[in-house]
């Protein structure tokens, strides 16, 4: 008799829990669904902060525009090597073409490239680079060695990108610091864009002991 009270005494209490949850729907924003404690402050986070903290975290987001094309070309993205001024190193990083094809409605059209994205991830002398065009995509890693202790190593970026035919065009530079002998510490140059034959970007070249230069080339087919 016992037995039977008890399992009755359960059915009732389980009735009763059921009766009892109220179902309604979630109108909260999804932000409020996902982080319900407001652990992380969206209302108080910037893109600019956003930024910041993947920066500090070694990731960098650079894009270069190529101008405006007008035929299908070859693309080839290279990058040269240097250790006190000798070229010792040239690597093919791509190859891609000027047109790239997309869908709109099932329907395929083509139209010309018109930038590129260059991720880098730093990692002290190393450097990975994610570069992603509108139908490319690739994964490389650069390093360089350190000539004393202290050195520390820095990307620079150039201003104008735009293609010309057969030309080499530089989009960026990991470069390593050098040491001032007046002083006795490491320094950088302190431009922050880089220009073809530019004052600053001389001296950058001419004073980092290594460093490794990205650029492309726009050739015939």
């Amino acid at each position: 008799m016992k037995k039977y009270y008890l399992l009755y005494s359960i059915c009732l209490m389980t009735i009763q829990f059921s009766l009892g949850q109220e179902f309604k729907v979630d109108q909260r924003t999804q932000m409020e669904k996902e982080d319900p404690m407001k652990t992380f402050h969206p209302e108080e986070t910037s893109i600019l902060d956003l930024l910041e903290m993947i920066e500090v975290q070694g990731v960098r987001m650079n894009k270069f525009e190529f101008g405006k094309f007008d035929k299908d070309y070859k693309i080839l993205l290279l990058s040269d090597k240097y250790d006190n001024g000798n070229l010792i190193k040239t690597d093919t990083l791509g190859q891609f073409e000027s047109t790239y094809r997309y869908s709109e409605e099932e329907k395929p059209y083509y139209d010309y490239m018109d930038k590129i994205k260059i991720i880098t991830k730093d990692d002290d002398t190393k450097s990975e680079l994610f570069i992603k065009t509108y139908a490319f995509y690739s994964k490389v890693q650069i390093e360089l060695k350190r000539t004393n202790k202290n050195s520390f190593f820095n990307w620079r970026n150039y201003k104008n990108t735009s293609w010309k035919l057969n030309k080499k065009i530089p989009l960026m530079v990991f470069a390593s610091s050098w040491k001032d002998e007046k002083y006795g510490f490491d320094r950088f140059c302190g431009v922050a864009h880089l220009t073809d034959n530019g004052k600053d970007t001389n001296e950058l070249l001419a004073m980092s002991p290594s460093y490794v230069m990205i650029y492309y080339q726009v050739t015939e087919k």
